[in-house]
């Protein structure tokens, strides 16, 4: 077949389908003399050469299969896991959610787990509801005794994304009241840096379990891996918080350093009319002093000059009283002598 050859597939109407050798579809103009398998030259003028739908019908087709194929995939596709979530009862069992806090994966960490997740869907349900359904199926099956403690552990870590949306989901559950029938049941609720979920993998331990245990054999040299495998989760929820408080009374006990103490220093005056005496001294201790100038003087008397005992003498005379001066003007019988002065003074008055 040549280039420019075709065959006729269909007869419909006043158009002719044909098949050209590069497996094109065209139309045509229908002739009478034409027939299905004829083969046509294509480059008789006379037949006039339409657009070519076939062509472009399938091309389109293969798109849309594309798309579809796309779409189905992205449906089919499960969520990425944002973070892993571990329930201890004495179940010990894992869940891993998407960023919408919603169950992808159920896994049982132990025996007790696998016999309670068996005839229990919880794909897809929101966590919260999750951990309620494994509480009822729990109280249920007798892992939860009503006349005894019981506590739920859950731990939560996340795998990759956002810290601060896995702290919305850990909040979330931590204002969630659950109930083991219509009791309410305390619920421990912490978050597991990575790392510690890596190691918790390795030693076949829940992740909650691990970190309790880590953080209680700081303290407590009496508990082993083997243990916080096996003992109770309200024993080691109680070993945990006995562990805090004693870690806070040790903080509070801590002896404050004292402060070293700063020399005072002077203080300005703010009051401008009030004049600052400067040279003000302290008052002395008038008693001790002169004490001290007297045992100066005991101890070192002072040796005078002649010529100052000569001035002293002379400058040292008594000055008379009115008294003596009566003394000395009485005679030897005691009568009182006349004194010119007071007889001058007696006659002025008169």
């Amino acid at each position: 077949m040549g280039n420019n050859t075709g065959v006729i597939l269909e007869l419909k109407g006043k158009k002719a389908i044909l098949m050209t050798s590069t497996c094109d579809f065209i139309t045509i103009s229908r002739r009478p003399e034409m027939f299905v398998g004829q083969q046509v030259d294509l480059s008789n003028p006379a037949l006039a050469r339409r657009f070519k739908p076939m062509r472009y019908f399938a091309i389109a087709g293969i798109f849309v299969l594309i798309i579809c194929s796309v779409l189905f995939y992205q449906l089919l596709k499960p969520s990425s896991v944002f973070a892993y979530v571990d329930i201890d009862i004495n179940p010990s069992l894992e869940l891993s959610i998407d960023k919408k806090a919603n169950v992808i994966n159920v896994k049982a960490l132990n025996s007790d787990a696998a016999g309670l997740i068996k005839n229990t869907n919880l794909k897809n349900k929101s966590l919260t509801s999750a951990v309620r359904i494994i509480i009822e199926e729990s109280h249920s099956k007798g892992f939860i005794q009503p006349d005894t403690k019981n506590a739920v552990l859950i731990s939560a870590s996340i795998k990759s994304g956002n810290e601060k949306v896995l702290d919305s989901i850990v909040s979330e559950l931590q204002k969630t009241d659950f109930k083991a029938g219509a009791k309410s049941i305390k619920a421990e609720i912490i978050k597991v840096e990575p790392t510690k979920r890596s190691e918790a993998v390795k030693n076949n331990i829940s992740m909650g379990r691990y970190k309790l245990y880590k953080e209680i054999s700081n303290s407590d040299g009496n508990i082993d891996i083997q243990k916080a495998k096996t003992e109770g989760i309200s024993k080691i929820i109680e070993a945990y918080e006995s562990h805090k408080q004693d870690n806070n009374y040790h903080t509070k006990q801590k002896p404050v350093q004292e402060i070293e103490k700063v020399p005072d220093m002077p203080i300005k005056s703010t009051d401008k009319d009030t004049p600052v005496n400067h040279n003000s001294k302290k008052p002395e201790n008038k008693i001790s002093k002169n004490s001290s100038n007297k045992n100066d003087r005991s101890d070192n008397p002072t040796k005078e000059s002649p010529d100052k005992k000569e001035k002293y003498n002379q400058g040292s005379k008594p000055i008379p009283s009115e008294h003596s001066k009566n003394v000395h003007n009485t005679d030897n019988k005691g009568n009182t002598k006349n004194n010119p002065s007071n007889e001058k003074k007696e006659e002025n008055k008169r």
